[in-house]
């Protein structure tokens, strides 16, 4: 059984590291794409415009799926985090040779895990009557500051 504790630990080290994460993935991968890989600059804009469709349809899908099928936050976030740094790894080491398709595969599948990590952690905040939201807010404001300092 977790302890008070161990939720709070839990909780802002899962934010320190989503943030960091996330702050690395969105300063270097234009970068890392345009001028390491050198991908042409129109299949970029196709890439980031497809992209973009689908982050508008998946934030309302998880949210939905989110609140009908995840009964247990914590362990589904245990889980989740495993796959958001996994799809983080997918950006630095390209799978296959059609740069655009790993690319697009790439920020999808990293978009995703990040919503439903966001959608969950948001979501324990309710779920966990048995703490303060005061202090779990701390914890998530205490690793978010962590998380932007590296």
């Amino acid at each position: 059984m977790l302890t008070n504790r161990m939720i709070l630990i839990f909780y802002c080290l899962l934010s320190c590291f989503k943030s960091s994460i996330h702050y690395i993935h969105l300063i270097y991968y234009v970068q890392t794409y345009i001028s390491i890989y050198e991908m042409n600059f129109y299949a970029f804009t196709l890439v980031e415009c497809l992209f973009l469709v689908w982050n508008c349809s998946n934030d309302i899908l998880f949210g939905w799926l989110s609140d009908r099928l995840i009964s247990d936050r914590l362990k589904s976030l245990k889980y989740l985090s495993i796959a958001f740094c996994l799809s983080s790894l997918l950006f630095w080491y390209p799978v296959n040779d059609l740069l655009s398709m790993n690319l697009l595969v790439s920020l999808c599948l990293y978009d995703s895990c990040l919503t439903m990590i966001d959608l969950n952690m948001n979501s324990l905040l309710i779920d966990l009557k048995q703490m303060k939201r005061e202090r779990l807010s701390s914890a998530n404001a205490l690793g978010n500051a962590i998380g932007d300092f590296f």
